[in-house]
Parts: structure tokens; sequence; C-alpha cells
């Protein structure tokens, strides 16, 4: 068995709004859009947003979807992060970690913890 695709499925007040974020800052496109589920893409990447307490979604399970993060890797993160620092409430500025990371933490519009990063290119193990 092959499974075809995977995306993640945040539960938001407005779908359309949510995806309109990524969209305008990162370049998704629309894949379907209807009044409670709109789901895009960028490239092989998918995202899908589907309105707080849609029947399809076990009554137990409704709620924002808050206590996620969202990982972009980026080939630039500081070109990302000049369009992107006045859209999130940033909670890690861009930064380089000592494993060889730079990214930077914000909370989307729809409280989704995004982390955009990109891995820099490691020194050569002496021989």
């Amino acid at each position: 068995m092959k499974i075809k695709t995977a995306f993640p499925l945040f539960q938001v007040e407005s779908p359309e709004k949510a995806a309109a974020f990524y969209m305008d800052h990162f370049g998704f496109e629309p894949i379907f859009e209807s009044d409670w589920y709109v789901q895009i893409r960028n490239g092989s990447q998918e995202l899908a947003f589907i309105t707080i307490g849609h029947h399809s979604i076990p009554a137990e399970r409704h709620g924002a979807s808050e206590n996620v993060c969202l990982t972009f890797e980026a080939e630039d993160v500081d070109g990302y992060y000049a369009k992107v620092k006045d859209h999130l409430d940033i909670k890690t500025d861009l930064c380089t970690e000592e494993w060889g990371q730079r990214h930077f933490l914000g909370i989307d519009p729809n409280g989704i913890m995004l982390d955009v990063m990109m891995m820099l290119p490691q020194p050569a193990a002496a021989e």
C-alpha cells in the first residue's frame, strides 16, 4: 500500500482567512475551497483548515489547533523573516542555533505556532 499524500488539518475559526495567511506570505495556492474547509498546496506540501466544530470531527476533539508547531524548512529563512515578522506574534527572533539551524518562531493569526528554519552548511569533519 502507498500513501498518496499526508497533510495536517487545522481546526480554525475561518478556514478562508487561515489559508489566505499562508497563500499571501508563503506562496501556497488553493486546491479545494468550501465554506467550512480549505486545502492549499505549495509544491508537494499541503495544509488544510476546517471550521472548529464541523460535524466531520468527533465532538470530543473539537477545538482550535493551538498546541501544535508547524515547521517550514526554507531556503532563505532571513527573507521569510523580513516578509512575515509584522504578521506574526514573534516568540523567538531570527537566530542561529548551536546545532546548525537558523530559524524564528511565531504565532500565526489562528494561534498556530510556526517555526521557519533552514539548516546551515556543516563544516567538513577533520580527518
